[in-house]
């Protein structure tokens, strides 16, 4: 206990300072902030990509959303639509007015998809020492260092405006920070018509440091950071962003705003946590004692835990949080959740606030609630375009069809599904309505690779991740799971599936696919197969290689006695170097390495000459040259609890750097079930040439006991089929404007419709619609005014669709 306190002396006294009279402890944008000194920006600037101009929009969401995106957090599932401003942090500054740090500004393609998708980019310009704010607040030639800098950067990125965050300024300068930001806001505005200047604000203002009258008449806006009422030092834990109950809560906080504003709620962000604080506490009650400073959580880490230890509600603060025993210590943590947050949002509508705002975008990962609450309160769904349908998979079924299963957008009308031959190339294949699930019948059996997208009146959503599948007489054993989600700090272009695909077809294998969040929904079990290909990428901290959901899945899987391939560098960094106690345990016992280093310089590997990979000769993997992704930062990994050493790296050492890959056979937890595991620490999507992957996927599919070659296939007919046949093939239209398509069906008498696509996938007519009333059907079509080229005809009735490729030439 006496550690205790001292820490959190120590903690308050690190946050005085020379000109302050009350200690108060820094906030979470300084903790973060210095946690992540070091990483590197996400996204950084680019010299030559163009920075774009901030484009109109026509609807925007009814109040300010404003929200903080940090340079170590991913923008990948932000939805834009859903923003108005979003804050890029930030720019450091030291006391003389200097730029110290650029961390990655001006963010080239970040700044770029906002501003085509008309969202405002604001730069936040930080500096948390006291001394260093007192001297840029009070020293006129420093003052205007300062704002000279900071305007060319606005400049240099296009940016619509800027927030300032000094946190803490000296409570004796209350009136020079007026006078500051009155003089940016008038310079912004004259230099950058229509740039838009704001201020991080507290929630509580201690030492009467802030003039709130006075500035919000200087400002655009004022950015109150309503949340750190808990903090990390706390002596018990609580919420980080009470609504109500305890002395100060986020209600008294935005009343004081407006009588000392007089109610001007038209310059007032209320800004909200999506993040949580984690105590070691003395038991698991409710507001217990802290043992030890706490642990921030984001959101999505929170929502995960609270989901595996059950989530609890405090209606007092109206906040949720979770409780849980570790070896014989109790930990608690107290976040928000969509719930508590509509709480406050509703808090900021009554009072006719700006709008909201958030710390900090990312924090929630792939998880939608978050942004369902915003949509609820601030969005009209019918005057935007649909988001991207989620939780996508495509299987290989019965009766040679391939099943596509996803999760709904609420405000689609219809989805389009795309196919491939090749994961290249894609055209549309069919249109289906009131659906999340689809039978298509390929021809062949061959890879098909398939997309999906949703389309209302407003537009088109995004495309989701590319999947692929193979279909046989009999289900597929293999399951190749997307797990690479990460866009920012890497090359991914989601459709590395081709490069895993095609080795297993090459080595005489079918399969099915689905994305990690198709897994985590359940909407797949990794049970119903006997061998799981994980792709991961570079995936890493900004994402996570593994959440604990996902462990928890992986757990059961590898329990049951299946087999795993797991591939993608950084994985050891995130789970061993930068994760949790959890993270470690299962990198040791259940994916069986010792995390050694993080990026080996090497861009070769070659079997180790002790393992069954002894015959895989020298192999190098992409530096960005190659038409993939530079694979910077391979892990370096060894083997533990039983694992053996499958791969080395080429050039380095092996005592000082680790291998590149192991494999392991038996027991996993208290299972007395054997299960295996292949692990590569380099993705295995980015080795160089084809026949280099699928050679080494052979002899890994050796080890997990697959024949290379295919089951001996079912002659049978499926029962229904659609099958079409067109004459003649190529068409020369100097000879013939006619061409006869032969449609044969067997016992189906559902409505079919027929229509002819070009090669880029827009629709060109619609040749057929109605039932067939015998086994064959000839229909003529005119193409006398099409041009020459390649054409698709597509069939498409009672789930099934049938697909003809045409040549026209004149």
């Amino acid at each position: 206990m006496k550690k205790m306190l001292l820490s959190i002396v120590l903690i308050l006294i690190s946050s005085n300072w020379s000109y302050g009279q009350q200690p108060v402890p820094p906030s979470i944008h300084q903790i973060e902030y210095e946690k992540n000194y070091n990483v590197t920006p996400i996204i950084g600037y680019d010299l030559n990509i163009p920075i774009k101009i901030l484009q109109k929009r026509s609807v925007l969401p009814q109040k300010e959303v404003f929200g903080y995106l940090p340079y170590w957090v991913s923008p990948q599932y932000l939805r834009w639509s859903y923003l108005t401003t979003l804050a890029y942090f930030g720019l450091e500054f030291d006391r003389f007015g200097n730029i110290v740090k650029y961390n990655g500004w001006p963010p080239t393609s970040l700044i770029n998809q906002a501003h085509n998708n008309g969202v405002r980019v604001v730069v936040v310009a930080i500096n948390f020492n006291p001394d260093d704010i007192h001297n840029i607040l009070t020293n006129s030639n420093i003052r205007d260092n300062f704002i000279d800098n900071l305007i060319a950067e606005m400049k240099k990125g296009n940016a619509d405006g800027v927030n300032i965050d000094f946190e803490l300024p000296p409570s004796s300068d209350r009136d020079v920070l007026t006078d500051f930001m009155s003089v940016l806001a008038s310079r912004c505005h004259q230099e950058i018509p229509g740039s838009h200047v704001s201020i991080a604000m507290p929630a509580v203002n201690w030492s009467n440091r802030f003039d709130y009258s006075g500035l919000a008449a200087a400002c655009d806006a004022l950015m109150i950071m309503g949340y750190n009422y808990w903090y990390k030092g706390s002596s018990t834990a609580g919420p980080v962003s009470p609504l109500s109950g305890s002395t100060y809560n986020v209600t008294r906080t935005v009343n004081e705003y407006l009588q000392q504003t007089s109610f001007a709620g038209e310059k007032i962000i209320l800004g909200l946590p999506y993040y949580g604080i984690e105590w070691n506490t003395s038991s698991d009650q409710a507001g217990s004692g802290a043992l030890a400073a706490g642990v921030s959580k984001t959101y999505q880490v929170a929502a995960q835990n609270a989901a595996s230890y059950g989530r609890r509600w405090n209606d007092l603060y109206k906040t949720p949080w979770y409780a849980y025993l570790n070896n014989n210590n109790w930990y608690q943590c107290w976040y928000d959740d969509s719930l508590s947050l509509s709480y406050k949002y509703n808090l900021a509508l009554e009072k006719q606030l700006a709008g909201i705002g958030i710390w900090a975008l990312g924090y929630d990962g792939s998880r939608p609630e978050l942004w369902g609450a915003i949509q609820d309160h601030f969005l009209n769904l019918d005057s935007l375009p649909p988001n991207r349908p989620t939780h996508f998979a495509a299987l290989a079924i019965e009766n040679y069809n391939i099943r596509i299963k996803f999760h709904q957008v609420e405000n689609a009308t219809e989805y389009q599904l795309f196919i491939s031959p090749d994961g290249a190339t894609f055209i549309e294949d069919t249109t289906f309505f009131n659906t999340n699930m689809i039978d298509i019948q390929p021809p062949g059996n061959n890879p098909v690779y398939l997309k999906l997208r949703a389309v209302n009146n407003i537009g088109v959503s995004d495309f989701t991740e590319v999947l692929g599948v193979t279909v046989s007489a009999q289900k597929p054993r293999i399951l190749i799971v997307n797990g690479f989600d990460r866009v920012s700090g890497t090359g991914n272009t989601f459709d590395f599936i081709r490069q895993h695909g095609q080795a297993l077809f090459a080595n005489d294998q079918t399969f099915s696919s689905a994305s990690n969040e198709a897994i985590l929904s359940r909407d797949v079990s990794l049970l119903d197969f006997d061998l799981v290909d994980w792709i991961l990428g570079e995936e890493g901290v900004a994402t996570e290689s593994f959440s604990l959901d996902e462990q928890s899945l992986v757990k059961e899987y590898l329990e049951d006695g299946k087999s795993l391939f797991v591939s993608g560098s950084e994985i050891g960094y995130d789970l061993f170097a930068k994760g949790s106690q959890q993270d470690v345990l299962f990198f040791q016992n259940y994916l069986r390495a010792e995390y050694i280093v993080d990026g080996v310089k090497s861009y070769r590997f070659n079997g180790s000459i002790s393992s069954f990979f002894f015959s895989i000769p020298s192999m190098s993997f992409d530096n960005g040259l190659y038409g993939g992704y530079d694979v910077d930062y391979p892990d370096g990994i060894k083997p533990f609890g039983g694992s053996q050493l499958g791969l080395v790296y080429g050039g380095v050492d092996y005592n000082n750097n680790g291998g590149a890959g192991i494999y392991y056979q038996g027991t996993f937890g208290q299972s007395l079930k054997i299960g295996k595991l292949v692990f590569f620490a380099f993705p295995f999507e980015m080795i160089i040439e084809e026949t280099n992957r699928e050679l080494l996927m052979r002899e890994t599919l050796k080890f997990f006991d697959f024949s290379t070659k295919l089951p001996i296939e079912d002659s049978k007919i499926p029962d229904k089929y659609l099958l079409l046949k067109s004459y003649p093939n190529p068409v020369y239209l100097s000879e013939s404007s006619i061409f006869k398509l032969s449609v044969q069906t067997n016992n189906f008498t559902h409505p079919v419709r027929i229509t002819l696509y070009n090669s880029l996938g827009q629709h060109v007519k619609t040749i057929y619609s109605g039932k067939f009333f015998q086994s064959q059907t000839e229909i003529f079509v005119n193409i006398a005014y099409l041009n020459s080229g390649i054409y698709f005809i597509r069939a498409f009735g009672n789930k099934i669709v049938q697909k003809k490729r045409i040549v026209i030439l004149r």
